[in-house]
């Protein structure tokens, strides 16, 4: 299951006023503090599951589907926010980082 909340849905439609509107992936993306899901423009590859909602196109490569779903996108004050059962460390992978 793929849901796009209304907050996201509008940021998106504000985004793409002026252009044309691309393939959304989904992806796990690497961060300083650990990984997370994230939003990249990019293009359908052969490993994909295509998810049409509200007008615009989410790509969600099959093995993290199987892993992350449901997925919700959102959006609050800090930007868009992916939302799912994927079990990421809630410390952001820092636990025994004396800086954090």
């Amino acid at each position: 299951m793929f849901q796009l909340t209304e907050s996201a849905r509008n940021q998106l439609e504000r985004y793409f006023a002026n252009q044309e509107k691309s393939p959304i992936r989904v992806y796990l993306a690497a961060g300083w503090g650990g990984p997370r899901l994230a939003l990249a423009l990019d293009e359908q590859k052969e490993n994909d599951n295509v998810y049409e909602v509200q007008g615009f196109q989410f790509l969600v490569d099959k093995s993290l589907m199987e892993t992350a779903a449901p997925i919700e996108v959102d959006m609050n004050e800090a930007g868009f926010v992916i939302k799912s059962s994927l079990k990421i460390d809630p410390t952001g992978g820092c636990g025994s980082c004396t800086s954090c």
